[in-house]
């Protein structure tokens, strides 16, 4: 059966929490993130009750195959806030399906750019997809605060 992308329902909140938390666990080596960070962060964006908050503040949806969550994306204004894989499905064509999605939702709306904030891991994939580094920041505030992240930009035409 193929992979298939749809609005995420409050029904995928939980499946979404587990992959949103494997996805920590998987880029908290490559990230540099302290064992202290990663619970941090864990505790902060993995719990039911912040699932439920981003998919009702983004549009959010999920990509599943045979009732199987393993990605979601998540879409605020001409932002991605949130891209996950599952670890055990990278490399096969999920993050750019979810990606496509992200980019003709952002295009509908009007917008002539869109933008994603990541700290490293996923920068070659969005480069990839056609995005390029627009600046550099530190977060200003929750557990990643004063870590610099990058926010990478591509316009839409």
């Amino acid at each position: 059966m193929p992979i298939t992308i749809r609005p995420m329902t409050e029904s995928d909140d939980n499946a979404v929490t587990d992959l949103r938390t494997a996805g920590y666990r998987f880029i908290a080596g490559p990230d540099g993130f302290t064992d202290e960070l990663l619970e941090s962060l864990l505790q902060d964006r993995c719990g039911p009750d912040y699932t439920a908050w981003a998919r009702q503040q983004w549009p959010s949806f999920v990509a599943e195959e045979n009732g199987e969550i393993l990605g979601t994306i998540a879409v605020g204004d001409n932002i991605i806030q949130e891209l996950w894989v599952s670890p055990a499905h990278h490399r096969k064509g999920i993050a750019t399906a979810l990606f496509r999605v992200a980019e003709e939702l952002i295009r509908q709306a009007g917008h002539t750019a869109m933008t994603v904030s990541t700290s490293g891991y996923g920068r070659p994939f969005y480069e990839a997809m056609g995005m390029r580094l627009a600046r550099y920041y530190l977060v200003p505030n929750g557990p990643l605060e004063g870590r610099r992240h990058m926010i990478l930009s591509k316009e839409l035409i």
